[in-house]
């Protein structure tokens, strides 16, 4: 089964890129825009698996459509793509709830990698990422007080690492339904909307 993208990006010789990684590979380009027109493309083509958006600091555009895309609650993978990125934009993207990010120097191994693991839903965002998007104050003010079990300590340690439910279900041999009850809860406890800004506030108190 082919993993569908759709590629986002102002210039062509980028896409162009793109097209020739995906070329005999499993990957389907759905459909290629310009950043402007992506929620045009979005639209068009809602059973895509993930979009490739281009962006460089300050990324203000391509930010703002991934922030969008949240605050409508509409669940989209997103791998940002950059020849250059900064402190803010990695905090801005974590915030948004991008996957990650992929330089254009890496390997095509590696794009190929970390296409596949986006489409699976899984993070890309190192703790190096995670810790520089916390410094910058951009997601949850949860406090150190916030008490967690062992096992769901456990777990947000499993997000961090970027593990979707199914794989810390797994790891720590329980059940996927009890994985997601454990994520929920830490959820609430935190005050946060997703489980990056949970990793984030795992990675700035110490816990990962």
């Amino acid at each position: 089964m082919s993993t569908r993208l759709l590629v986002a990006d102002d210039r062509e010789l980028i896409r162009a890129g793109v097209r020739e990684f995906a070329r005999g590979t499993d990957l389907e380009i759905l459909g290629e825009a310009s950043i402007r027109d992506a929620s045009h493309l979005l639209a068009e083509h809602p059973t895509a698996d993930l979009l490739i958006l281009g962006i460089e600091p300050p990324g203000d555009e391509g930010l703002a459509l991934i922030e969008k895309l949240k605050s409508a609650r509409e669940t989209r993978h997103v791998l940002l793509y950059a020849a250059r990125t900064s402190a803010e934009v990695i905090a801005r993207a974590v915030a948004a709830g991008a996957n990650g990010l992929l330089v254009h120097d890496a390997s095509h191994a590696t794009f190929l990698q970390s296409v596949h693991s986006v489409a699976r839903g899984e993070s890309l965002w190192s703790r190096e990422d995670l810790r520089r998007a916390g410094s910058a104050g951009r997601l949850t003010d949860a406090g150190a007080e916030v008490q967690l079990t062992r096992r769901e300590s456990e777990v947000i340690v499993k997000m961090v690492e970027g593990l979707t439910n199914k794989q810390i279900a797994q790891s720590l041999s329980i059940s996927y339904e009890t994985v997601k009850e454990h994520v929920q809860h830490i959820l609430r406890k935190l005050g946060v909307t997703d489980r990056t800004q949970a990793a984030v506030w795992a990675v700035r108190h110490g816990l990962a």
